[in-house]
């Protein structure tokens, strides 16, 4: 009878240690994922944080004719040149809730491309923060070949002041 208390005692000294142990590693977790996440809001050396707010004001801004908003920002329409990919023509509309960006993209490379890929879109305001960011995909493109593409994106970013482009 003695055995049965002794080994029960044993059983509950045992299961409480290892209840502590449970606890204390849950309790270590927590702090250490709580330390990460400050950590991962806190901006590093060319990291980009990305405000998600709409482009406010109209310096940018005309509306045509169908009351569709069009951006007017010269450096919207600046051609750029990626390692032989031309980008040209870009333009943004405003209009039933969502912005588009279209552009023209040239294969200047000399080589048939294969699946070109993602092409990122930053979306820049007239401090030159990036306000958004969006991207498409570019599937093949022959040498000389010209292709559109456009992205939408649901916030009004019609008054931008420039876009930059990277694949």
């Amino acid at each position: 009878m003695e055995d049965k208390k002794r080994l029960t005692l044993a059983r509950l000294v045992i299961g409480g240690i290892i209840f502590i142990v449970i606890i204390a590693v849950v309790v270590i977790l927590m702090i250490k994922m709580g330390n990460k996440t400050q950590e991962d809001t806190t901006p590093e050396e060319n990291q980009i944080v990305m405000h998600v707010v709409d482009i406010e004001g109209e310096e940018n801004v005309k509306i045509d004719e169908n009351e569709v908003k069009v951006n007017t920002s010269e450096q919207v329409k600046e051609e750029q040149n990626i390692n032989g990919i031309v980008i040209s023509n870009a333009s943004i509309k405003y209009e039933n809730g969502v912005s588009t960006i279209k552009a023209d993209i040239t294969n200047n490379t000399g080589k048939d491309i294969k699946e070109l890929g993602i092409i990122k879109i930053k979306v820049k305001d007239s401090t030159g923060r990036v306000a958004r960011e969006v991207s498409t995909y570019v599937m093949d493109i022959a040498k000389g070949e010209t292709k559109a593409i456009n992205a939408n994106i649901t916030s009004e970013i019609v008054n931008a002041q420039d876009l930059e482009f990277s694949i």
